[in-house]
């Protein structure tokens, strides 16, 4: 954080990214308090969040263009614009639910990379790959917490609630971080935004998935069962990485006068260092 212009961009991104944790659960609210279902709810969030991972390479593409203070600022107005717009339309059953959609899906696509584009600025401001990997698991944590405190303001929820989400995202900033780290190890200079930004297009596009299914469920089996069903795309993403752990790494002949050499790229092999 003592790192020059470091300190203030930091605060700047995460006071534009706590809108990110209350929007959800806010517009769930909103919906629902006008007698529609979970299952409407869940739709227009799981518009957001597909409208937000379609867009995304063309957002990331606009940074990367015109840079942060050009492509920024009309993202974050027409984002504030039509979340403005949903607030003001009636909430009744039955009434402007197409409107709600296709303004909820507007909105994931106006939303702004704040997330993305520290990431790539932290990467900008830090040469050290050791401070580096500090500085993107100090914006994970950072950005998880947002994520608890957000539906917290939003909702004044059930202290318990917010210790079990926190406790359940622990282990999501761990792999954002690392994947941030592989990403823009690996990618040039010119391309990082668009590197990063697959790596928060996975994540949300999941999210809108797991929005979709959670509203369903919700409406359809008991609450109580909806956690353990939805608990086991998390087991199954542990597959590959223990595939990946269990795989030895080959050796080639060794040139004459010299040590074996690794098949695994010098880029392989530092991904393996950093995880």
């Amino acid at each position: 954080m003592r790192t020059p212009h470091a300190c203030g961009a930091f605060a700047a991104s995460l006071a534009g990214r706590l809108c990110y944790g209350i929007v959800g659960l806010s517009l769930i609210l909103t919906l629902t308090d006008g007698r529609r279902d979970y299952g409407f709810a869940g739709l227009v969030m799981a518009l957001f969040g597909a409208a937000n991972v379609l867009v995304s390479p063309f957002r990331a593409w606009m940074l990367d263009r015109h840079g942060p203070r050009l492509a920024l600022p009309p993202m974050a107005a027409g984002f504030a614009a039509v979340l403005v717009a949903i607030a003001v339309i009636p909430v009744r059953s039955g009434v402007n639910d197409a409107a709600i959609a296709v303004l909820a899906a507007v909105a994931g696509a106006c939303a702004p990379p704040l997330g993305v584009v520290m990431r790539t600025l932290w990467s900008a401001l830090i040469d050290d790959p050791r401070f580096l990997q500090t500085a993107y698991s100090l914006d994970g944590v950072a950005e998880a917490l947002l994520n608890v405190t957000g539906p917290v303001i939003a909702g004044v929820i059930l202290v318990v609630l917010a210790l079990l989400v926190g406790l359940a995202g622990v282990l999501v900033s761990p792999a954002l971080s690392t994947a941030y780290v592989l990403t823009g190890s690996l990618a040039s200079p010119r391309a990082r935004n668009r590197a990063g930004n697959w790596v928060s297009s996975g994540y949300n596009a999941g999210a809108s998935a797991g929005t979709v299914v959670s509203g369903q469920l919700v409406g359809r089996i008991p609450l109580s069962a909806c956690l353990p069903v939805l608990m086991a795309p998390a087991l199954l993403a542990l597959v590959p990485l223990l595939r990946a752990r269990l795989t030895p790494t080959t050796k080639q002949p060794a040139a004459p006068g010299g040590p074996a050499a690794d098949t695994a790229p010098p880029a392989a092999e530092a991904a393996c260092g950093d995880r």
